[in-house]
């Protein structure tokens, strides 16, 4: 794969031309991945502590229900907030996917899925394993199948 980057100080916004000895669909596989993908940092108040944080999605390893709140796990830190797991889904990008009602984790912490006496368990970069449920394990399998291309 080849990269050329080419300078245009009168340009808005980016503008990407896309060049392969491939078919359609793999060329939009691959710009629908490009137009989906966000990179942005979202604010949080913090429910332990009542302060605000800016936290880098690129941060973030899973999202998970606890009673009526959501405990966001980052690379090195816990939060505390209240919100609905449905609404928070939607601040996040193509990378992250709701393994259960209850959890939901960033694709690329994921290191392995285990299955453990019926039940599948995803083992992500910092050692959590946190449950995958059956309803939601096909559509894991079909995502990952997707970005291993």
């Amino acid at each position: 794969m080849k990269f050329n980057f080419k300078a245009n100080n009168d340009a808005v916004d980016w503008f990407i031309t896309l060049e392969a000895d491939a078919d359609q669909s793999e060329a939009d596989h691959f710009l629908n991945y490009l137009s989906e993908y966000k990179h942005y940092e979202i604010m949080i108040t913090n429910r332990t502590n009542g302060r605000q944080a800016l936290i880098n999605l690129q941060d973030i390893i899973a999202v998970q229900v606890n009673r009526n709140n959501l405990e966001i796990i980052t690379v090195d830190a816990h939060y505390e907030i209240r919100s609905s797991l449905t609404q928070f889904i939607h601040k996040l990008n193509h990378d992250f996917i709701q393994i259960s009602q209850s959890s939901v984790i960033q694709l690329s912490k994921l290191t392995e899925v285990k299955s453990n006496w019926g039940n599948a368990m995803a083992v992500l970069d910092n050692g959590v394993e946190i449950e995958i449920s059956r309803r939601y394990l096909t559509k894991l399998k079909n995502r990952l199948e997707e970005s291993s291309w």
